[in-house]
């Protein structure tokens, strides 16, 4: 996976590309559900073994070339998938969870769920010149912190500009 350092840098490259031809970004943040409490519960070596295998699936999700997956730091992930409209990452955030959902990780200290899930932001648009990084990690961070708020193991998407929102359960893979 990328790193902070390279996930700004592509992030920032990818916004320019999309501007320039007109074609629709995903960014989507992600967070592994309680990680504290799992590193707590079974330690430093197992939380390592855990990111690499959550890191692996995600890599895994990433199909097309030009997709990428990103650790931006501790368990917080982030997927950045160029020429990808809004349902397209609806179909990514199904992938992911059931990926996920199949690798069956346990989290013996999860309150949601006996194994592994996360909770995730997306955010899309087609930027224009008004779009930065900075404001597509904060609708995907906000929209990340409401898939928290709504009781984690679920990936809420946020439009670009406005803040409507629309749920996906990941347990249920419903869309609200």
């Amino acid at each position: 996976l990328v790193n902070r350092r390279g996930f700004d840098r592509v992030l920032h490259e990818q916004i320019r590309l999309a501007r320039r031809e007109s074609k629709p970004l995903t960014l989507m943040m992600c967070d592994i559900d309680f990680f504290k409490q799992y590193n707590d519960n079974l330690g430093h070596p197992e939380g390592d073994k855990c990111l690499q295998a959550v890191a692996n699936m995600l890599a895994r999700t990433c199909q097309r070339p030009g997709d990428l997956a990103c650790r931006v730091g501790g368990e917080e992930f982030a997927l950045i998938l160029p020429n990808t409209p809004r349902s397209g990452a609806m179909m990514f955030a199904r992938a992911l969870t059931e990926l996920l959902a199949s690798g069956k990780l346990p989290h013996p200290a999860s309150p949601v769920s006996p194994y592994v899930t996360v909770s995730g932001g997306i955010t899309t648009c087609v930027p224009d010149e008004s779009t930065t990084s900075m404001g597509m990690v904060t609708r995907a961070d906000e929209a990340l912190y409401a898939a928290k708020r709504r009781g984690r193991d679920c990936i809420e998407v946020a439009r670009m500009p406005s803040a409507s929102v629309v749920a996906i359960r990941s347990a249920r893979l419903s869309i609200r």
